[in-house]
């Protein structure tokens, strides 16, 4: 049996925007060996991982002005792998595991803030030099995941249809052979999912997280407009809209959406 991954190495959940990420990430951030810092990755530097650190869980203050300003000067992608070591020997220290929600939408799709993804899990290649990571991928049935995608302002703005399909088969490409959850899964029976989840990410599964999850706010979201999943109280999915007939028609005939489905083991 492998060994499970020491403190030492951080754990990574990764997925794409709009397929459940805030439920889950408030989950697991409920737990109590569980220090999970939300939405972070290296194209938005290492700001918000300090910044999180500090103030969700208070493992960086203002002390630590020496160490931030030495990470002002390195290259980007060591600036992030140095403000997670920092956070992850912190929470080290506390017995506690450290969890990354990895923001893969500047990955795959990036729009509104970025124009340019990188089409790789880039969060990991970055951490990979340093750490030996367990992931996590998750995903969503993607009609419903379009469905909720339009019904936010900057992406209804800036992701066309073409764009996501697109981005969201390289993901799948790419995540498939290492397997993934599903949403409605977790949603159908959170119970044996979540434990799915803490054993495939090496984290104690705190039975407690039933009572603890709906007070988590730790999470980030949407900037413009609420997320649906940070004001949860109850785990359940919205019963998808009907598409219009247009909508339906170019999913129908995509042999991208097929292609996802076939690798998620969804129905068309």
């Amino acid at each position: 049996m492998t060994p499970a991954p020491a403190l030492t190495a951080p754990r990574l959940l990764c997925h794409l925007a709009r397929t459940g990420g805030t439920l889950i990430a408030r989950i697991l951030g409920s737990m109590e060996s569980v220090v999970l810092l939300s939405e972070v990755h290296p194209r938005a530097g290492p700001g918000p991982v300090l910044a999180q650190a500090q103030a969700w869980h208070g493992l960086v203050d203002d002390t630590d002005a020496s160490a931030v300003n030495r990470l002002a000067g390195l290259p980007p992608a060591e600036a992030f792998r140095e403000a997670v070591a920092l956070v992850q020997a912190r929470a080290a220290a506390r017995g506690r595991v450290l969890v990354l929600r990895d923001w893969t939408h500047l990955d795959f799709h990036g729009v509104p803030k970025l124009t340019d993804p990188a089409y790789r899990l880039t969060t990991a290649a970055v951490l990979a030099p340093r750490w030996t990571v367990p992931l996590v991928v998750t995903v969503r049935h993607p009609i419903d995941q379009w469905q909720s995608a339009m019904t936010r302002r900057g992406l209804s703005r800036t992701l066309t249809l073409d764009h996501y399909l697109d981005g969201l088969a390289r993901f799948a490409r790419l995540v498939a052979p290492l397997g993934v959850m599903r949403y409605e899964d977790l949603v159908a029976d959170p119970h044996p999912w979540v434990e799915t989840l803490c054993r495939r990410l090496a984290v104690p599964c705190d039975p407690a997280w039933p009572q603890r999850w709906a007070a988590n706010r730790r999470v980030t979201g949407d900037l413009d407009q609420p997320s649906r999943g940070g004001g949860l109280a109850v785990i359940e999915a919205p019963e998808r809209r009907p598409l219009d007939p247009e909508t339906r028609h170019r999913f129908d005939t995509s042999p991208l959406y097929h292609e996802v489905c076939a690798l998620f083991g969804y129905a068309a």
